[in-house]
């Protein structure tokens, strides 16, 4: 019962971290591809905040990377945890 349980955790913190890694990387590439965003024109208000909201992106993007490593490690730990308790017969 508790290797189930265990076993469990430890593939919902990999299903959470492959999704965070994922959402991460498409957040990433989409603040990379809004950083390089430039006016024939020059320099105008709307280039400067798609710049700024390209940089947001990457930050968010690398959070939730963070976020799906350590959710992976936790339930990592945690499964690993339950499935090494020995159950005792009284």
């Amino acid at each position: 019962m508790r290797k189930g349980l265990g076993i469990f955790i430890i593939a919902i913190g990999l299903f959470a971290c492959i999704t965070l890694v994922n959402a991460g990387t498409k957040l990433n590439t989409t603040g990379v591809v809004m950083q390089d965003l430039r006016s024939e024109g020059g320099t105008s208000l709307a280039e400067a905040y798609y710049q700024d909201v390209g940089s947001m992106s990457i930050g968010l993007g690398l959070m939730a990377k963070g976020l799906g490593y350590g959710t992976f490690g936790i339930c990592l730990a945690l499964g690993l945890k339950e499935i090494k308790i020995k159950e005792t017969v009284i």
